[in-house]
């Protein structure tokens, strides 16, 4: 059974794959994990490289998607997938699982995360991106949960007990 796991920047996934992979070794991290899956692009489709200090005009104006051939490929060969991450299009994409979750951060727990220092991931870094990913949160990503029939998951959980849930 594939599984997805969404969520926000600094909700967790990350944390959650380090964490669940000690006990099960199909559990991946779509940012790291699987090549050529995930990049930011422009208005116009073009693949961009994500500047260090992104504004909220840049922020606006580009977007991280994920490719669905290689998603589905992957798939193909990982039928028993957890995969963890967010993207432009991963809510859409959820239809790709057998079962999809999203991890839901409250905004101050959100903030301690970005900006505790403990971060491998370079998203989340700047106040611009803190305040562009809590309101993604409550204007796009939660209302995209419910359209696709996406269980929501509350993300200060510890991983065991998020893995308890969606197994």
């Amino acid at each position: 059974m594939s599984i997805l796991l969404l969520g926000a920047p600094g909700s967790g996934k990350s944390y959650f794959v380090e964490n669940i992979k000690p006990q099960y070794s199909e559990v991946y991290d779509a940012d790291y994990d699987i090549p050529g899956l995930a990049g930011w692009t422009d208005m116009n489709g073009d693949v961009v490289i994500f500047p260090q200090k992104p504004t909220v005009a840049w922020l606006e104006t580009h977007s991280f998607n994920w490719n669905e051939n290689i998603l589905r490929d992957f798939l193909l060969e990982h039928p028993s997938a957890i995969v963890c991450g967010i993207a432009a299009n991963a809510f859409e994409l959820a239809r790709l699982f057998d079962r999809a979750f999203y991890l839901k951060v409250a905004p101050e727990l959100l903030r301690e995360r970005m900006l505790s220092g403990n971060r491998k991931n370079a998203r989340g870094k700047t106040i611009a991106e803190i305040e562009q990913i809590t309101h993604a949160i409550t204007e796009e990503h939660i209302p995209q949960a419910h359209k696709y029939n996406i269980t929501i998951l509350d993300a200060s959980c510890a991983p065991s007990e998020i893995f308890a849930s969606i197994i």
